[in-house]
């Protein structure tokens, strides 16, 4: 019961997320964002598994597992939300909602791997999730390098009102 509160709270985590990822986008770029937030995730990560070897676990280990996590959470989301700012830099205006739609459908399709890995943590135990979650975040980094060299995908021009393709400037 004393942990239903944790629960709750990543919702929370997410408004930070939320708040700095336009600004972090228009002055980084999407791509370099992105590749950014995955190396954060993959060393929460491994920070993660560190304090959980603490052996025997601690109400000090419990407070830091939950600050690393409450911490990095935000980035992690920032990366996973990065496809519906890069397809809004790089679809034509008239087809950009048909791109969120697909985007989005895509996401919830990819909900079903929660079982995947529930199976896995289940089978090969936690720790061994968490480094396929820390595998795949570096792929995912590795993966959007060659994102960066795709002018649309950098830094935005500010102060024009508008964006790389010409449309008017939303937040992303």
């Amino acid at each position: 019961p004393q942990y239903r509160w944790l629960f709750s709270m990543i919702g929370l985590a997410a408004v930070p997320a939320a708040l700095l990822m336009p600004l972090v986008n228009k002055k980084l770029g999407v791509a370099i964002s992105t590749i950014i937030s995955n190396l954060i995730t993959a060393g929460a990560i491994i920070a993660l598994l560190s304090v959980a070897a603490i052996d025997p676990p601690t109400h000090s280990s419990f407070v830091l597992y939950a600050t690393i996590i409450y911490a990095t959470f935000p980035f992690a989301l920032l990366s996973q939300l990065s496809s519906g700012a890069m397809l809004d830099r790089v679809t034509p205006h008239d087809q950009k909602s048909l791109a969120q739609g697909i985007n989005n459908s895509l996401y919830d399709f990819a909900t079903i791997f929660t079982i995947l890995f529930g199976w896995i943590s289940d089978t090969k135990g936690y720790n061994f999730a968490l480094f396929v979650c820390f595998g795949l975040s570096i792929v995912g980094a590795f993966v959007n390098v060659p994102l960066i060299f795709n002018k649309r995908l950098g830094r935005k021009e500010i102060g024009n009102g508008y964006n790389s393709v010409g449309n008017a400037d939303c937040i992303i």
